[in-house]
């Protein structure tokens, strides 16, 4: 927005908040965002108690990390590797 330009969208000038409705759209809005917050949370938890657990049974836990991060996404490592394994080539190893 320009200097002296007016607002025209009214949540940008506090008017959204002073109509009941709206109060009651965004205390939806922010209940929302909360309950989001206590999944994100309980979610990882849930991921470390995976960690914890893959040790446990004698994993590296590195080493998993690393192959998550390579099926995430596929494509990128295949061209990676395919670069490794030409440069590799190159030095005659």
């Amino acid at each position: 927005m320009h200097h002296g330009q007016e607002s025209t969208d009214s949540r940008k000038d506090g008017n959204l908040l002073t109509n009941g409705e709206n109060m009651s759209d965004l205390e939806q809005v922010l209940d929302g965002i909360e309950d989001l917050e206590v999944q994100i949370r309980d979610l990882a938890t849930i991921r470390r108690e995976a960690f914890i657990a893959a040790k446990s049974a004698g994993y590296d836990t590195k080493i998993i990390r690393k192959v998550l991060k390579i099926r995430k996404n596929k494509k990128a490592y295949n061209e990676e590797i395919s670069l490794v394994e030409a440069y590799l080539s190159q030095l005659g190893k």
